[in-house]
Parts: C-alpha cells; structure tokens; sequence
C-alpha cells in the first residue's frame, strides 16, 4: 500500500525571503530519501512507498514548520496536508506531480477539504479505516493547535527518534528543561500517534 501527501505552507506569502529559505531547508531535511516535489513555491508532493511512513513523515514536517524561527508571527509556522492511502506509482526519476494512481486522487481530495483550523486529512477507501483516521486527524490537530515554537523543536527532536538527554545535548539544554517542553508540548500523547496510525493501515 502506497501513500501521497499533498501539502502547502500556511501563510507563506508573509515569510521574509530568509525565514523562507530557513524552512524549506528543514523541510528538505526531512524529505531526503523521499521522492518529493515542491511546486507553486509553497506546495509540496510527496510519494511515500510504504504507507505506514505517511503519518509519521507528515509529523516531522509540522514540527520542521513550526520549529522554523519566525520572530514577526504571532503563532509558529504550520502545514496543511491532505494524505491519500492507496496504489500509486511515480516513474523513476519522474515527477511525482506527474504520478497516477488512487493515493493520488485520494491525497487531492483530502487537501481540498481543508478549511479553517483543519490542518489534517486522511483519505482512504475502507469506510471504517476513514472513520478511524479522521478522529486520529482531529485529535493530532488539537494538540498541534497550541504548540510554541520551542516545544516544535523539542517534538521534532523527539520524532527523530532522540532521547530527551540526547535533544538536550544538541539545543544546549538542560534535560529538565527539555522534559518541561516536552510535557507541554503532550509528547506522551503525540508519540503514540504513528503506532495508531500504523494499527489502522494494518487493520484496512
């Protein structure tokens, strides 16, 4: 089962050129090893072989976003993203805005549901797998809404798979302080998303 997330920047026009390309640097980091594209200059495809990776690369993402610096913004920089779970195939070395098949057409339709305070959408064609997924899209919305710019850099740390001690070594942090964000932030909660994501794959 293959995965396609299409996604764009929220509020990009506002950016300043340097805090631009601060971020798709982050993003571009988190991408390496993906087939992906950028187009419209805020917009993005990315075609995910295994579909299990969908939910967890789109988690780094956000946090990639929203960890970015921004000093003029009132809240951090977020994502919106649409993903599709089904067959797709991109032609090696092609362009994935050029791929076909049923995550493609899944991933657009998700995107373009996207309105107000929704940032998540997940699209499939098993009904009780939908239903399931838009609860875990909802639930992931709600503790993303109140996310700092600090705890974004902890979360994207922590996703990656480091050690509270370990993200405290790299941002020159006190551990305590870095669980404190990390408390905040309701990582217990958001570490358990993938998992839930993976059952539901799995499940369909």
């Amino acid at each position: 089962m293959n995965a396609v997330i299409t996604a764009d920047i929220i509020g990009s026009t506002k950016l300043s050129v340097s805090t631009d390309r601060n971020l798709k640097r982050n993003l571009e980091k988190v991408l390496t090893g993906t087939q992906y594209e950028f187009y419209r200059g805020d917009s993005m495809q990315i075609y995910i072989e295994d579909a299990a990776f969908a939910f967890p690369l789109l988690l780094k993402l956000r946090t990639a976003c929203m960890r970015t610096e921004y000093p003029d913004a009132d809240s951090p920089i977020d994502l919106r993203a649409g993903i599709g779970i089904g067959e797709a195939a991109v032609k090696k070395n092609g362009r994935v805005t050029n791929g076909t098949g049923r995550a493609f057409v899944l991933s657009g339709r998700g995107f373009d549901t996207l309105q107000g305070p929704i940032r998540t959408f997940i699209e499939c064609d098993d009904a009780k797998t939908k239903l399931s997924m838009g609860l875990l899209s909802t639930f992931t919305d709600h503790l993303f809404s109140s996310l700092t710019q600090k705890q974004a850099e902890v979360l994207f740390e922590l996703l990656e798979g480091k050690t509270q001690t370990a993200v405290a070594r790299k941002l020159k942090k006190s551990q305590p302080t870095i669980h404190q964000f990390a408390t905040a932030a309701n990582w217990n909660m958001i570490r358990l998303l993938p998992e839930y994501f993976d059952q539901m794959i799995n499940r369909g």
